[in-house]
C-alpha cells in the first residue's frame, strides 16, 4: 500500500457538482488496525483480481472499518498527492511491476519537509474566458493552467491547486484560501456570452 488520501468530492468552494471528484489530501495516518485492514484489502484485491501495477480503491472509513466503494485499475487522481509526498514516481513503479525499466525521473516534492500534500481542481461556476491566474506562494501553486484566452464553460475544470502543509486540516484550509484567490482573480476575467452548448 503506497498511501491513503482523503478525497474531495462535490465541494462548493471548488464549484464542483455534487459527485464530482475535485481533489485529494494526504497521506492520511490511520490507526494501526485500520491501516492493516486497508493494506490487507489491497492485497486481496490484487491477488483475487490478478491486478498488476498501480490501482486505487475508493473507501469510506468509519474509524474502525473500511467500506469498499469501487476499484480503479489505473493511475488515480490521488496518486499525484502520494508522489508529491514521497518524491517517488508511481508511474515508474507501475512500469517496474510489468518488468519494464523505469526512465521516470524522481518527482520533485513541493514544499520539502511538509507532512501533507494536496491537489484541488477548481471548476467554473459560470462560462468564463481565462486571462490570468495568480502565481501562488511557498505553500501553494497553480497547475494545469489553461492558455490565456481559453474559454471554460460552466461546470468544467479551470485549473488545479497544489498545496503542502503540516496537517490534513491545515492543508484543506490552504486549498480554500488559495481557491478563493484564484476565483477572485477570475472575476477580472471577461465572462463569455453566448457560448455554444456542448453536444
Amino acid at each position: 500500500m503506497l498511501g491513503v488520501t482523503e478525497q474531495l468530492v462535490g465541494r462548493a468552494w471548488l464549484s464542483a457538482s455534487r459527485w464530482a471528484w475535485c481533489g485529494s489530501i494526504g497521506p492520511l495516518e490511520l490507526p494501526p488496525a485500520l491501516n492493516d485492514q486497508v493494506a490487507q484489502l489491497a492485497d486481496a484485491v490484487a491477488g483475487r483480481a490478478g491486478l498488476v501495477g498501480l490501482f486505487g480503491i475508493d473507501l469510506v472509513l468509519d474509524g474502525r472499518r473500511a467500506w469498499t466503494i469501487e476499484i480503479n485499475p489505473r493511475y488515480t487522481g490521488s496518486a499525484e498527492v502520494i508522489e508529491m509526498s514521497t518524491g517517488q514516481s508511481l508511474i515508474g513503479l507501475h512500469l517496474e511491476a510489468f518488468g519494464e525499466s523505469s526512465s521516470s525521473p524522481p518527482i520533485v516534492a513541493t514544499g520539502t519537509g511538509s507532512a501533507v500534500h494536496a491537489k484541488a481542481v477548481l471548476f467554473a461556476g459560470e462560462d468564463i474566458e481565462v486571462t490570468h491566474l495568480p502565481p501562488g506562494d511557498s505553500i501553494w501553486s497553480v497547475a494545469d493552467i489553461p492558455h490565456p484566452g481559453t474559454v471554460i464553460p460552466e461546470g468544467r475544470p479551470i485549473c488545479s491547486i497544489l498545496a503542502n502543509g503540516e496537517t490534513v486540516d491545515g492543508c484543506r484550509d490552504i486549498l480554500k484560501r488559495a481557491s478563493k484567490k484564484v476565483y477572485q482573480a477570475m472575476k477580472s476575467s471577461r465572462i463569455v456570452e453566448g457560448l455554444p452548448e456542448a453536444g
